[in-house]
């Protein structure tokens, strides 16, 4: 948040901890330590927190968040000067699952792989998958994804912070965030239903364009994980689809560093077709 003045003052001027502010819209920001205006400034800068758990305080875009709870005496403006990001909602069973399977790994020293996926994990929820490269000896490179896929850089700045400020880490080692290179692919197919499923076939076309989201979804939740069209038929074929024609995309290695990231998608519908000739 910047906080603005209608005057200077000759020694620092405090904006306490805990002061809130809003969007207008109920939910409230607080302010995470005191904020220091500098002597003959008449604005500071500092961290807010939403207090309400979970996605709901993401994507507030610079001066949504513009209005302070209580009157404080000098200050005319208050507004967020960066998108709002880090929310999320309880961790999932199979990221906990994975966090417990880590856990032996952070009794080391030595800086293995799982020790540092182990501490990107703990960072929070938010983070959905993590890669481990070491391009020189002595630095270790912590790519992480999103849930919304490659983080934003006040995200990868965020996590950069987190990871220069934990413990239990060798000391040697130069801690690198960063997020990891987008693979880009499209979807473009074209799927019948079969004629014996003619009164089902409203309800197939909506569970195929489903599994279309699902693949997408699944396709980029890891980092590395190469762009298989094989998961995609298997997929439309379990939605109730009698016959799949994928043009794209094709199968595709990717590196460690890399994430599938889906452009767009042209789901065709061929229409009913006869599993058979007559």
């Amino acid at each position: 948040m910047e906080v603005n003045l209608s005057k200077t003052f000759e020694a620092v001027y405090t904006i306490p901890k805990g002061t809130s502010f809003t969007p207008g819209n109920g939910l409230v920001f607080e302010l995470e330590k005191d904020l220091a205006i500098t002597p003959g400034s008449l604005k500071g800068e500092g961290k807010v927190i939403c207090k309400t758990p979970g996605t709901i305080g993401n994507d507030y875009t610079p001066g949504q968040i513009n209005v302070l709870m209580k009157p404080i005496a000098y200050v005319t403006e208050v507004k967020n000067i960066q998108t709002s990001f880090g929310g999320a909602e309880a961790e999932t069973a199979e990221s906990y699952r994975e966090r417990i399977r880590l856990a032996p790994s952070s009794y080391s020293t030595a800086g293995d792989e799982d020790s540092y996926k182990l501490l990107a994990k703990s960072y929070g929820s938010t983070v959905s998958d993590v890669s481990i490269n070491s391009p020189t000896p002595g630095q270790v490179d912590i790519i992480f994804s999103t849930e919304n896929g490659i983080p934003s850089t006040d995200e990868i700045a965020s996590f950069q912070d987190y990871l220069n400020n934990t413990q239990g880490r060798p000391l040697t080692d130069k801690l690198v965030a960063g997020g990891p290179v987008a693979k880009d692919f499209t979807i473009d197919l074209t799927y019948y239903i079969s004629s014996s499923d003619k009164l089902r076939e409203t309800e197939i076309k909506t569970m195929c364009e489903g599994a279309a989201d699902d693949y997408k979804v699944w396709q980029s939740n890891a980092i590395g994980r190469h762009i298989n069209p094989s998961e995609l038929h298997r997929l439309l074929t379990k939605a109730g689809a009698s016959m799949v024609l994928i043009a794209e995309p094709t199968a595709t290695d990717l590196l460690k560093t890399e994430l599938a990231n889906c452009t767009q998608v042209n789901l065709n519908y061929g229409g009913l077709r006869n599993d058979q000739i007559d």
